[in-house]
């Protein structure tokens, strides 16, 4: 998130009490570039500012605060997306080495009873709900790519 005083460069063109304290922001090449309250706050005081200063800036800071809250929130957001990614990611990959070492055990014995359950389990995730709803790829197309594959190890 940019300072406090870079973002009220995008006011001071504007006609009201925050236009006018952007442009005084913009004057004084003095004004703190920490996003720090009580840095800022220190600054005022030093200042002597007026009331009608004070007031625009905690209207403001508000808004500033509001933003910086939204920034923050959708940040965390796409972070969460991003796991959750790579969750599904782990997940459906797990299923396919399941998936390939069943169908190498069973190339081996197809009496293995474990790799048919293992086997008959990925089936089952492949060509469910949850799979559905964990990715657009098709299960069946999944499947028969893997069992191409085996075949021709």
């Amino acid at each position: 998130m940019v300072s406090f005083r870079k973002w009220m460069d995008q006011y001071k063109e504007e006609r009201s009490p925050i236009g006018d304290l952007a442009r005084d922001i913009v004057a004084e090449g003095t004004f703190p570039k920490s996003s720090n309250v009580d840095v800022i706050f220190e600054y005022m005081e030093k200042r002597d500012a007026r009331l009608e200063y004070y007031k625009s800036f905690y209207k403001a800071w508000g808004m500033y605060e509001r933003e910086r809250a939204i920034e923050e929130l959708f940040r965390r957001n796409r972070m969460a997306m991003r796991n959750y990614e790579r969750l599904i990611s782990a997940i459906i990959s797990q299923a396919v080495d399941d998936y390939r070492a069943a169908l190498k055990a069973l190339s081996k014995n197809p009496k293995n009873i474990q790799a048919n359950r293992d086997k008959s389990e990925c089936e089952r995730f492949f060509l469910g709900k949850w799979f559905s709803e964990l990715t657009d790829v098709d299960g069946k197309w999944l499947m028969h790519k893997l069992q191409r594959e085996a075949e021709r190890a």
